[in-house]
């Protein structure tokens, strides 16, 4: 039997890394992948297809009963970033960055038109590894490969920061043969992460 090697111990998000894809979910001949530095939080939820039961009677007994597995269709993700970030913005929800002399001054959503043809984009989450006592073993990727993303949500209040929160929601990716989730260890962050 293998044995896992690290320990396992995660904690914190040290940021994600996004890529934006084809429309048919491929990775295009020259992928650009953003790093989001400032992402605070991560959340996951599965949806599951239930699966259906069945079952036989017979005067007041059960006879036969059959039962079909429940089937993970797809993970919603939300998450939380530190700072309003447009061309994040741009790669998850669509729409367009605003630049002037070649610096980003501004962000406009897409329009309803544009909004069903949104590129998908694959979304890859780090997190610190820890051997124990406080040592840093390395970090965990989890990439989830068919993104579709919303408008991030955020609110403004007299003494707090303002965190927009992203919704994701996750598919398997049959262009890339990947589930709707995989994970593992890795030594360093990415270089967009540092």
């Amino acid at each position: 039997m293998a044995i896992q090697v690290r320990t396992g111990y995660i904690a914190g998000c040290r940021g994600l890394v996004i890529t934006q894809l084809t429309a048919t979910g491929a990775m295009p001949p020259t992928p650009v992948r953003y790093g989001i530095r400032t992402a605070q939080a991560v959340e996951e939820e599965r949806e599951y297809a239930e699966g259906e039961r069945i079952t036989q009677r017979g005067g007041d007994r059960v006879l036969a009963q059959r039962e079909a597995e429940d089937v993970l269709i797809a993970i919603n993700l939300t998450f939380r970033n530190a700072r309003i970030d447009a061309r994040a913005v741009e790669i998850i929800a669509g729409g367009t960055v605003r630049l002037s002399a070649g610096n980003v001054v501004g962000y406009d959503a897409p329009l309803i038109s544009a909004q069903g043809t949104r590129l998908p984009f694959l979304t890859e989450v780090f997190a610190e590894n820890y051997l124990g006592q406080s040592v840093l073993q390395g970090f965990i990727r989890l990439t989830y490969p068919l993104c579709f993303g919303r408008m991030p949500t955020q609110s403004f209040a007299d003494n707090e920061w303002a965190s927009p929160e992203f919704e994701v929601r996750v598919r398997e990716n049959p262009a890339l043969a990947l589930p709707a989730v995989r994970w593992e260890f890795v030594d360093a962050l990415p270089m967009e992460l540092t």
